[in-house]
């Protein structure tokens, strides 16, 4: 029944550790999910962050044209146009720098990014791993579990076995025993027999008649005491082979159930301890991915807001630098009206 109870046992908590490592499977996957998503998002961000450089590289390049237009009207009209244009070339020169700057930054995000996905693949190896090892553990001690409770079984059937040899000695010393008292008896009442046919021929007397009888019941009491006393020694000796054959294998019964217990205590613990490590470790991966995406933002709100700037400078430039040469072409064909 032991046995029968620690097995039960051994497969209830078997099951758990299964449902455990099941949960935390789940989880996993969950995790994994999250971080899918959190992937694409970033994705998708990225790439509209490329559709707003192309656009600003389009309006650039839409802004170099009008500046190039308006720099071969007013090429012949003014010094002072040619220098603006000098400038507007400078600046934009400084624009195409800082768009080279940009996609550097935005590299240097890719490659982040791909070091952080090395790091989460090594990371889930390192994991599956720890918990291949630690599946191949529990099954090495169910297997050494179930070798020693079959070692006790055959302990226990030579103790079986052992004492049911003992019993049959026992049993065929008693039968001896008894053999040899009831041949003594005989002999005894053989000898009795004919000294009373002896003492009768001599002496027929009704006292020694009497002693005879007397000696007689003796003999058979002393008899029957032997017997008894064989008995007992024989269900004494069972009674104390019994109980020690049997407690050395229940203690070795009851060590192995606290190792199981232990082990299996043991084991519940350093389940929890991974599960706990597994999860501050994607704590920490979530927090550092959401720093560099700020961080990433940051810059490339950063590096937009620089180049707008230039080119609205430029714009404004061109326009003003436009309309002070209409004006000086206007104030061109009023001297010569006047001079004319």
């Amino acid at each position: 029944m032991l046995l029968l109870q620690n097995q039960q046992q051994q497969q209830q908590q078997q099951q758990q550790q299964q449902q455990q490592q099941q949960q935390q499977q789940q989880q996993q996957q969950q995790q994994q999910q999250q971080q899918q998503q959190q992937q694409q998002q970033q994705q998708q961000e990225l790439e509209e962050l490329h559709q707003e450089v192309e656009q600003l590289q389009q309006q650039l390049q839409q802004l170099k044209q009008l500046q190039q237009q308006k720099e071969e009207e007013l090429e012949t009209q003014h010094e002072e146009i040619n220098k603006a244009k000098e400038a507007e070339r400078e600046r934009i020169d400084l624009m195409q720098q800082e768009l080279q700057t940009a996609q550097m930054l935005l590299l240097e995000a890719r490659q982040a990014q791909q070091q952080l996905q090395q790091q989460r693949e090594k990371e889930q190896q390192q994991h599956e791993q720890q918990l291949q090892q630690q599946r191949e553990k529990e099954q090495q001690q169910q297997q050494q579990q179930q070798q020693q409770l079959q070692q006790l079984q055959r302990q226990l059937e030579t103790a079986e076995s052992a004492l049911q040899q003992q019993r049959e000695q026992d049993h065929a010393a008693a039968a001896a025993a008894a053999a040899a008292a009831a041949a003594a008896a005989a002999a005894d009442v053989q000898q009795s027999f004919k000294r009373e046919m002896v003492s009768v021929a001599v002496q027929t007397t009704d006292q020694q008649q009497q002693q005879q009888q007397q000696q007689q019941q003796q003999q058979q009491q002393q008899q029957q005491a032997t017997q008894t006393d064989l008995v007992a020694d024989v269900c004494s000796k069972e009674a104390q082979t019994e109980p020690s054959l049997l407690e050395p294998l229940l203690q070795q019964l009851q060590l192995q159930q606290q190792q199981q217990q232990q082990e299996a205590s043991a084991a519940a613990a350093a389940a929890a301890a991974a599960e706990g490590e597994l999860i501050r470790r994607s704590c920490d991966l979530q927090q550092l991915q959401q720093q560099q995406q700020q961080q990433q933002r940051t810059k490339i709100r950063i590096l937009l807001r620089l180049l707008i700037a230039p080119v609205e400078q430029a714009a404004a430039a061109a326009t003003a630098g436009a309309a002070a040469a209409a004006a000086t072409a206007a104030a061109a064909a009023a001297a010569a009206t006047a001079a004319e």
